[in-house]
């Protein structure tokens, strides 16, 4: 809940390397209390993200991609999109195509973002190249947008397709847009169900 909780990116973030044990200490060493840790988004062979990343007071950015790659990578499964929280704290996920509109037109300031694809829920559908009973089994990663102030982040237990992780976004958690965010390595820190973890 963005009224009551904060979402951060840290990727850029000094003190800390890259797990998710690395990100909670850090957090905790600057008196937050984490509720979740996921790892998230697309990188590059040189391990910088794909696409556009925007953290809070960056030290650097990295620009949308807007290109149209023929690709196996999930990345390029268009429609792709990006998930964001705006100036005012609010939550989105839009296509790519739809947020370089509002950016082209100035329509939106973004505090922080990151790009990912496939869009897993488009406006209450479910991705056109999705296969239902596909045999693509690998566990998940994603964000739905609940209503304006509530994001769901969800990481699956063991395999599933994306046309069931889909489906599940929509149907169980109402979300009109959703954005798969990482496959096989995905992992989660949730303080009340795998405190250890």
């Amino acid at each position: 809940n963005t009224d009551s909780d904060q979402i951060r990116l840290h990727l850029l973030r000094p003190k800390y390397k890259s797990s998710l044990g690395d990100v909670k200490s850090y957090l905790e060493s600057q008196n937050f209390k984490p509720l979740m840790i996921t790892n998230a988004g697309m990188f590059t062979a040189t391990y910088e993200p794909e696409g556009l990343y925007i953290e809070e007071n960056p030290l650097k950015k990295y620009s949308l991609d807007v290109g149209d790659q023929k690709s196996s990578f999930n990345f390029y499964l268009y429609p792709n999109g990006v998930f964001y929280i705006d100036a005012k704290n609010m939550p989105h996920i839009d296509t790519t195509r739809e947020f370089a509109r509002l950016q082209k037109l100035k329509k939106i300031k973004v505090k922080l973002a990151t790009q990912s694809g496939p869009m897993l829920v488009i406006n209450g559908r479910i991705h056109p190249a999705f296969v239902k009973g596909s045999t693509n089994y690998k566990i998940r990663s994603g964000v739905g947008i609940i209503n304006s102030k509530k994001v769901v982040f969800v990481c699956t237990l063991g395999g599933s397709n994306f046309y069931d992780f889909g489906i599940f976004m929509r149907d169980v958690f109402n979300c009109k847009n959703a954005l798969f965010l990482d496959d096989a390595i995905s992992k989660m820190y949730l303080h009340d169900i795998y405190p250890e973890e």
